[in-house]
């Protein structure tokens, strides 16, 4: 999981720099014919790097399909193929929204808009961390999971008391605890023999 996030971050940050520089194709939407609005100058950087990632993204899901023959999982009978539809363009319009909100602010924000993408990123973080804690309830079930096995209390051995006599130690905890419950068995067991004999002398 800390491997994930720091390849996550540092693809974040690929990103960024990707985004800054579309400097020269914001220009130019400026002074080329029609001419677009300065809020909308970002718009189309947007669509330059974000191929990259479509391109990067598709790839991965054919590999995967070939991989796992899952192909025939788009058209196999049964499939809730227009809940996914509507789920995944949901989910597509809902990601290139974001920035898209992110290319507006950024061209209003004057000498500020380099600390643009840490608010953003920051606001990401936060806010999605708020919404699975105080909405999904996602931090109790994850806290049963999230502790490693190596992290866990070891249970401490008996160790053998020491002998006050010189002669050998008694066992301490569990193991001089099971001392009665032996000798009351070994009584048990010769009180039972003691009836046997008694009664084959006296059938």
């Amino acid at each position: 999981g800390v491997l994930v996030a720091i390849f996550s971050g540092i693809m974040s940050a690929g990103m960024a720099f990707g985004l800054d520089a579309g400097a020269e194709i914001q220009r130019a939407t400026l002074h080329m014919q029609p001419q677009t609005l300065e809020m909308w100058q970002g718009i189309p950087v947007l669509v330059v790097v974000l191929l990259g990632g479509f391109t990067v993204n598709f790839l991965w899901c054919l590999y995967l399909n070939l991989k796992n023959r899952s192909g025939g999982d788009y058209t196999r009978a049964g499939t809730p193929r227009t809940a996914n539809l509507l789920l995944a363009g949901a989910g597509g319009a809902i990601w290139c929204s974001q920035f898209a909100l992110y290319k507006v602010a950024d061209a209003k924000s004057g000498d500020l808009a380099f600390g643009g993408w840490t608010v953003f990123m920051s606001s990401m973080i936060i806010f999605s961390t708020l919404l699975g804690i105080l909405l999904l309830h996602e931090r109790p079930s994850a806290a049963d999971v999230s502790q490693p096995p190596a992290l866990a209390t070891p249970r401490r051995p008996p160790t053998p008391a020491r002998s006050t006599s010189g002669g050998g130690g008694e066992a301490a905890g569990p193991l001089r605890d099971a001392r009665p419950a032996a000798r009351r068995r070994e009584r048990a067991r010769r009180g039972r023999g003691r009836v046997q004999r008694r009664n084959r002398r006296f059938p």
